[in-house]
């Protein structure tokens, strides 16, 4: 059996698949597996999409041996209406992302129990928390 202690779970907006690529690379040291879901916490706390994330955790977890879910959501998230919904406000959409992220971890820690749950918020210059 393959073990990594890390699964990321980022969105699918390519603009940001760079900076996460190169976040894992120096942060994880490359050991991560990835899933990619639009939304990511939206995605987690929607009842129509929950179910996807949380299999996909639960499968890395037995296959794969995972210590730790990164969540990384991100500014300007289609998903949630972008930037353009908080009228440029960076901190309250900042605000508004950990607090949905807040609520991910605690679905994630009771569906896959034994699983830390990091959260991460990006922008375009890369991690903002």
């Amino acid at each position: 059996m393959a073990h990594v202690d890390n699964l990321t779970v980022s969105c699918i907006d390519f603009r940001f698949r760079a900076k996460i690529a190169e976040w894992i690379k120096n942060e994880l040291n490359d050991q991560s597996d990835l899933v990619a879901i639009a939304g990511v916490s939206k995605a987690i706390l929607d009842e129509d999409t929950r179910a996807t994330v949380l299999k996909q955790i639960t499968i890395a977890a037995q296959l794969h041996e995972i210590k730790t879910v990164h969540l990384i959501d991100h500014i300007d998230c289609g998903a949630y209406g972008g930037s353009v919904k908080f009228d440029g406000n960076k901190e309250s959409e900042t605000a508004m992302h950990t607090e949905e992220l807040k609520k991910a971890v605690d679905i994630i820690a009771e569906a896959v129990p034994g699983v830390a749950v990091e959260t991460h918020i990006i922008d375009f210059d890369g991690m903002i928390s």
